[in-house]
């Protein structure tokens, strides 16, 4: 029997949900570390006496981390498994993190902060890759988003922590429990996490498949359980055969154009808003609500995207709804200046922006088989971060320009119309099938072949 149908026929079992409750919990862990920094740049910049603008260059130095461990360090899972980069990673990232407070200098936090992207760059696919392969095929989507939400609630809760520990104890206290904290969630899920079924199914390890599946369901009792198909040649090179190349180029364009948005937008909403005339706190909390409202786009489009007839076609919704609250953003904050419908619009692009970013993620998350899925993550990944470099830089030089509010906000819609194209064009061409439906694909020549 294939493992891929016990999965899918025991619906979403105790131990499915909890796996990837595990997952979830993981993914906390790397949201508390990535955005610990921009809450402790005020305080660093004071303790180092330098401009707090000069600390750009660690957060750029950290993206060029995460590409490291996305492009040359994540894709080793396909060989030898996930939870040995899940583990490896979050240790990584979490000494990055401690060692920024015996730092003497922007220099060497920037080594640290480099150091902890790559160990993010090699936890976070994993983390992704661990959940979806045990969720069942109509379940994916969600499961994936459910996974990014987790992320994102680190990233929140690193900002309740900040609000106490920056004033009392100064932001180089807040690096070292954004250390500390993951190292903890690890410890404490260590024993419990196991590894992915399907890649242990792959590596023939019959006896370990055998004591998860009767657990996931004590009804199958059988001694052998086969694997996900095999992908012949190398796993990068495999991201672009037997009809995956446009797939994947797609895919790059897409996730580029999700991480420019969510860093165009959420690296400058609050100076975009203090500039068009809003006052600092509703601009601040503009912020934190945008966020929050991309917790809750990227959780409903998933379920959505496994929910309806449409499927991935349902994403463009996050774009749609992302325009048109830039679009009345821009017309309030040129007219009436209302602040209760900053606050509100902002939710509302949040929930567009990151909702679409978070379809992004998933679609590359389901969009290859187990034995290259942490390969095709981690590139696809990878090449988003350049997204993530560019967009802070441009948003600084319109700044830098002197360039009005309105032209601000609206450049932004380019990357969102990028990102609809594409997720339109994901749909027409290769339609709801991805290579996780491998007992379909076993039949077809190419995927590039099977019908929408």
């Amino acid at each position: 029997m294939r493992v891929i149908t016990v999965i899918d026929n025991a619906g979403l079992s105790n131990y499915q949900k909890w796996a990837i409750f595990l997952c979830v919990m993981l993914g906390c862990a790397d949201g508390i570390n990535s955005l610990s920094m921009g809450y402790a740049i005020p305080s660093l910049a004071k303790h180092f006496g330098i401009a707090a603008a000069a600390f750009s260059i660690a957060i750029i130095v950290e993206l060029i981390g995460q590409m490291v461990g996305l492009i040359l360090l994540a894709p080793i899972a396909d060989r030898v498994g996930r939870l040995a980069l899940i583990r490896i990673g979050i240790i990584v990232f979490s000494v990055g993190a401690m060692a920024t407070y015996f730092v003497p200098s922007l220099a060497t936090l920037s080594i640290c902060r480099f150091v902890a992207g790559v160990g993010i760059g090699a936890a976070v696919p994993n983390i992704f890759a661990l959940a979806a392969e045990y969720a069942p095929t109509h379940r994916k989507s969600t499961v994936s988003a459910i996974v990014l939400l987790g992320i994102t609630g680190g990233g929140m809760f690193t900002g309740l922590l900040a609000t106490g520990i920056v004033s009392a104890y100064g932001g180089a206290m807040l690096m070292v429990l954004a250390g500390v904290v993951p190292l903890v969630i690890l410890l404490l899920t260590w024993p419990f996490l196991p590894e992915s079924v399907e890649f242990l199914a792959s590596k023939g390890r019959d006896a370990d498949v055998a004591r998860i599946v009767a657990r996931i369901d004590p009804t199958q009792h059988h001694d052998h359980y086969e694997g996900p198909l095999a992908v012949p040649g190398a796993p990068v090179a495999a991201l672009f055969r037997q009809g995956r190349a446009g797939r994947t180029i797609v895919i790059w364009i897409m996730m580029f154009c999700g991480l420019f948005n969510s860093y165009y937008i959420f690296s400058w909403l609050p100076t975009f808003l203090t500039s068009g005339g809003a006052p600092e706190n509703v601009a601040l909390l503009a912020g934190s609500l945008s966020t929050l409202g991309g917790m809750i786009g990227g959780v409903g489009l998933g379920y959505l995207m496994d929910k309806t007839r449409i499927g991935i076609g349902i994403t463009v919704i996050g774009p749609i709804v992302a325009i048109v609250a830039l679009l009345l953003m821009v017309w309030n904050l040129s007219g009436p200046k209302n602040d209760a419908a900053s606050l509100w619009l902002s939710v509302f692009l949040g929930l567009g922006v990151l909702g679409a970013t978070s379809c992004a993620q998933v679609i590359s998350t389901n969009a290859y088989p187990v034995a290259i899925r942490a390969t095709g993550l981690g590139w696809a990944s990878g090449v988003s971060r350049i997204g993530g470099l560019l967009a802070p830089a441009i948003g600084g030089a319109l700044l830098a320009a002197h360039s009005s509010t309105s032209t601000l906000l609206l450049w932004s819609i380019i990357p969102i119309v990028g990102i609809a194209l594409t997720l339109v064009f994901y749909r027409i061409r290769f339609g709801n099938i991805s290579d996780t439906d491998e007992d379909h694909l076993a039949a077809e020549p190419t995927i590039d072949e099977v019908a929408v």
